[in-house]
């Protein structure tokens, strides 16, 4: 998983990238105990419960038609 930092509105967010690094998943909007900024992040909060759920789920191989 690669972890970025955007912008959204007026603040900068983290979020991971997802189906092949094209889209990010806002990480405190999937887990509000998910701090909503890298330091904080990096402070020490693990990547568990729903947020590491949902990106794990768009990171999958998706089906061809």
């Amino acid at each position: 998983m690669r972890l970025v930092t955007f912008q959204n509105s007026d603040s900068a967010r983290v979020g991971a990238l997802v189906n092949g690094d094209v889209e990010v998943v806002d990480l405190s909007a999937v887990d509000p105990q998910i701090p909503p900024d890298m330091l904080g992040l990096l402070a020490g909060v693990t990547l568990t419960g729903t947020a590491s759920l949902v990106v794990n789920a768009l990171t999958r191989e998706r089906p061809t038609a």
